[in-house]
Parts: structure tokens; C-alpha cells; sequence
């Protein structure tokens, strides 16, 4: 059959910081937004590396998911690959590295090639029909073994969902801190308690698959905590549990109300690694104002609200009145004024 070949204008040399771990996501992120799919491995012989093949039911209607910038996922926010790339730059980075890959539709056959032009050596896809009798759209490629295992141990199965929401995603049995998302690995979070794989329409990435803000992340991971209410009291010194709020009875009775400065603090008694006992105070504001409006502490915050007030002057009083409630710029000016003649008693 006649060869075509697709010109994509750049080199070998475009994503230079893209190996093959890079590619494999690609590949991978594909077939996972797409849904079903299979896997084939088989060892190669006299060598280190696998032949795999990954395949689902895709019918491509033309070339056009080979084009730059082109992507059936752009309006899914619940798909990772929406920038058009990721299984073209695959194979760029398959060719560079020496790696054999292809691709086989139920009409053709693709693969990574270079050509010369005005501009030097660019990179390229040959493609061609083929009389093979497949319904199937296949990507075949060969890697090192340890470069697929590595890879394949990080994807995300319903074996590993401890709890699902269908809003953020998951928390999952995973190494603590483990950040995925759409399934694929993506990062580690030191200090969390748990890991977690978020929902793309959450957490979106870019091109590069990288990070975005860690708040993000920690308040994504702060609301799955919430909704799936097994964290305990202790469970707050890790930066997962940030932002979460709802606080059970059972859980209230963990926690201590204190008086710390001119302030209600609470804490709650923790055995650290040593096997001595600390107490970790909550910063949290959500949580500190829901533990503070309580019913199980009703009686004992009204005990200590009182004794604060009856401890300091009224000049004092005033100072944490201003610190405790927002006010704006009017009412602020006005109880400055209040202060000083406070002061002035």
C-alpha cells in the first residue's frame, strides 16, 4: 500500500524534557477517558523489553485525531486529555528514544517517522491502508519491562476506591499522599493522611499534565474527608484535613476547650511516633467555629467566656471584640474612637 505522511513541522527535539513515562500517560489517558479497554503483553525475546497492546472499540471517522490542537474530549471536563497532543507527542517521544510504536485502526496503520525539509529534520506519522481484519483501535509499543510495570502499578482500579464521590473522586488504597487524577499518578503531597484520585473537572491540569495550586488540591482532598467522615480527632495535624468541618458528637468529645492569651483554642491529646503525648491545637477556622457553636460544649464555652471576661479590663474586652467580628470601614472608625476613650478610663 501506498505510504502517506503526516508533516508536523517540528523536530525530534520538541519536548525535550518528555521521556518515557511521559508518553506512557498519554497513551493510557486515551484509552482511560474513552473507557473500556484491553491489554496484551507479551515478552519480547533476547531483551529486557514487553510488547504491549492496548485496544478498545474507538472508530476514528477520519485522520483528524492526529491533527494538532484537534480533541473529541475539549468539552468533557471529566477527561484529562483535552489539548489535542498527548498521543501525537507519544509517539514523538517513542521515535526519539529509540522505542518502536504504532498505531492500527480498522483501516490503517500509523507510525512515528522524521522527514527532511527547509526547516532540517522534522518529525512525522507514515501512514497506509492495511487488509488486516480488526474492529479494534490498537496502539502496540515496545518499552523496557520496568518502565511498564512501574507504570501500570500506579494506575487507578475500582480495587483500590476506598470511598467515591461523585463530585471530587476518590480516596483510594494508595501510598499516603499520592495525588491522581483521571486515575493517572500525577504527584506526591507530603503530610497527608491519605491518597486521593480527583476528578479532572476539579483539578484540571495542563499540557503538561502539572500540579495546579496545592489549595486546590488540599480543600479537594479537605471535602472528601468531610463527606466520607472517618478522620479522627488526630487526623488534623495532616494538611488533607485542612478545611474540613463537619464534626459529629462522638468526635466533639475528642476535642478540649482552652484557654490560650485572651482566647478559646481547642486541642486535642495525641501519642506521637516517641510514644509521648502532645496536644494539637486546631487551626482550622471552619472546624474551631463549629466546635465553638457546639451543643456539647455549650456549657463549658459559656463557663470560660466568662471567666475571660471577668479577667480582663474592658479595654481588653473591646480589642478581642474588634479582633473576633468583621467590620467595615464606618463602623471600624467609629469603635476606634470607642477605644481610645476606653483606653482613657
Amino acid at each position: 500500500m501506498k505510504e502517506q505522511l503526516i508533516q508536523y513541522g517540528f523536530g525530534l527535539d520538541y519536548l525535550e524534557h518528555w521521556e518515557i513515562p511521559h508518553a506512557l500517560r498519554e497513551i493510557f489517558q486515551n484509552y482511560l477517558d474513552f473507557g473500556y479497554y484491553d491489554i496484551q503483553t507479551v515478552e519480547e525475546k533476547n531483551t529486557d523489553n514487553l510488547i504491549v497492546s492496548i485496544s478498545n472499540k474507538y472508530i476514528p471517522s477520519d485522520l483528524e485525531f492526529l491533527r494538532i490542537g484537534n480533541s473529541d474530549k475539549r468539552n468533557d471536563v471529566n477527561t484529562i486529555g483535552k489539548y489535542g497532543e498527548g498521543l501525537k507527542m507519544a509517539f514523538l517521544v517513542f521515535k526519539r528514544e529509540g522505542f518502536k510504536i504504532k498505531i492500527r485502526t480498522q483501516s490503517h496503520e500509523f507510525l512515528p517517522t522524521t522527514y527532511n525539509n527547509e526547516l532540517g529534520e522534522c518529525f512525522g506519522i507514515a501512514y497506509c491502508t492495511h487488509k488486516i481484519k480488526t474492529k479494534d483501535f490498537t496502539t502496540i509499543f515496545t518499552l523496557p519491562k520496568i518502565y511498564y510495570t512501574v507504570f501500570i502499578k500506579n494506575i487507578i482500579t475500582s480495587k483500590d476506591v476506598i470511598f467515591k464521590d461523585s463530585y471530587y473522586g476518590e480516596i483510594v488504597k494508595k501510598p499516603k499522599g499520592n495525588i491522581y487524577v483521571g486515575r493517572l499518578f500525577v504527584t506526591n503531597m507530603p503530610d497527608f493522611s491519605s491518597a486521593y484520585n480527583f476528578n479532572p473537572a476539579r483539578i484540571p491540569l495542563d499540557r503538561d499534565r502539572a500540579m495546579p495550586s496545592s489549595f486546590d488540591i488540599v480543600y479537594a482532598a479537605s471535602m472528601l474527608n468531610n463527606k466520607y467522615g472517618k478522620w479522627t480527632p488526630s487526623d488534623i495535624r495532616f494538611k488533607d484535613m485542612e478545611y474540613i468541618s463537619e464534626v459529629s458528637e462522638n468526635k466533639a468529645s475528642s476535642f478540649i476547650p482552652k484557654i490560650v492569651g485572651n482566647s478559646i483554642q481547642f486541642v486535642t491529646p495525641y501519642i506521637n511516633p516517641d510514644g509521648n503525648k502532645e496536644d494539637i491545637v486546631v487551626q482550622n477556622d471552619n472546624l474551631k467555629n463549629k466546635l465553638l457553636n457546639h451543643s456539647f460544649f455549650t456549657n463549658a464555652i459559656n463557663s470560660i467566656r466568662r471567666m475571660l471576661m471577668k479577667n480582663l479590663g474592658l479595654y481588653d474586652l473591646l480589642i478581642e471584640f474588634e479582633r473576633k467580628h468583621y467590620m467595615n470601614n464606618e463602623m471600624s472608625a467609629e469603635f476606634k474612637i470607642i477605644l481610645e476613650r476606653a483606653k482613657s478610663l
